[in-house]
């Protein structure tokens, strides 16, 4: 029998707004959510939604107005549950005066991990996240990819049994998501429960095993990660860089849709055959395909439907 490692029971949560903040605005309402051992649970919605809001009453940092938190069967904020857990918010801030690696034996230490216990995690998570020959450099000259990828380093040092991510992709190039991606997947196959936000549908594509739509306040529907990939289409949306303009109408012949925008060039593609030719010309003119996925109609059609229903 499968165990909820994270229960919300009738989440109320509203904030100050207006002139001297005496008004008050809802942000979740009766929000009742549910993960079980050993998921992927990807949750999704529009920005604004109260994705960041709920997470942070998850992990004791947000006090709700109303309902009940459970997190591996503790309360949330305890300091026994906050020990199984690993998170990474949505804007991390790191000391900019310290390197990676005297920052990231600050975080092993607060586990009560010995010298050379956090030595080797040092070395371990860093390298994992391509970070291995940037150990002794300040965090103030890391990219903000680079930032991101420490983010997710320092939230595995402690084993976690359940991983908290706030927009996990934010800020990576298609090499660092596409590693993050797997490191998530390898995390699941070790028995680990992650519960992720974010506003891109694609993120929760080869990852969720369950996704909860955040509309006007509540969790509005609870997909099946098999139904949408069974229900998704036969076109691909391709991101393509190195696009000249003068190349543009010749992609219009194989895409239905065709739109360029700062250097990169987007495509939604119907059919395998103009998806090869499409190949075949980024090959010949040297265009770099950074992203490539089945477009997700079905999701897509039940994200705009609950949006529209959350707004009247």
């Amino acid at each position: 029998m499968t165990r909820s490692v994270l229960s919300l029971k009738d989440i109320g949560k509203s904030v100050p707004t207006g002139w001297l903040g005496r008004k008050r605005r809802k942000v979740l309402c009766g929000l009742d959510l549910e993960v079980e051992k050993g998921e992927v649970f990807g949750y999704i919605g529009p920005n604004g939604a109260g994705k960041t809001t709920t997470i942070g009453i998850v992990l004791g940092m947000i006090k709700q107005d109303t309902g009940s938190v459970n997190v591996l069967d503790r309360p949330a904020g305890d300091h026994e549950a906050r020990a199984r857990i690993g998170a990474l918010p949505e804007q991390p801030y790191f000391y900019p005066h310290l390197t990676a690696r005297e920052l990231f034996d600050y975080y092993a230490s607060l586990f009560d991990l010995d010298k050379k216990k956090r030595r080797e995690k040092a070395h371990t998570l860093l390298g994992l996240l391509g970070l291995g020959n940037q150990m002794d450099v300040r965090l103030s000259k890391y990219s903000r990819g680079m930032l991101q990828r420490f983010a997710i380093a320092q939230s595995l040092v402690n084993d976690p049994e359940l991983l908290i991510y706030d927009e996990p992709f934010s800020g990576l190039d298609p090499i660092g998501r596409k590693d993050m991606m797997n490191i998530m997947l390898d995390l699941k196959s070790k028995g680990k429960t992650i519960f992720f936000s974010t506003h891109i549908l694609s993120d929760v594509q080869y990852l969720a095993d369950k996704v909860g739509l955040l509309a006007g306040g509540r969790l509005s529907r609870v997909i099946d990660g098999d139904e949408f990939r069974r229900n998704s289409t036969d076109e691909m949306e391709v991101e393509l860089a190195g696009v000249g303009l003068e190349d543009v109408e010749t992609l219009r012949e194989y895409a239905d849709e065709v739109v360029s925008s700062d250097g990169k060039t987007f495509l939604v593609i119907k059919g395998n055959e103009n998806l090869t030719r499409i190949i075949e010309l980024s090959l010949r003119n040297g265009y770099r395909v950074e992203k490539m996925l089945p477009r997700l109609k079905f999701l897509e059609d039940i994200f705009s439907s609950e949006m529209e229903v959350a707004q009247r």
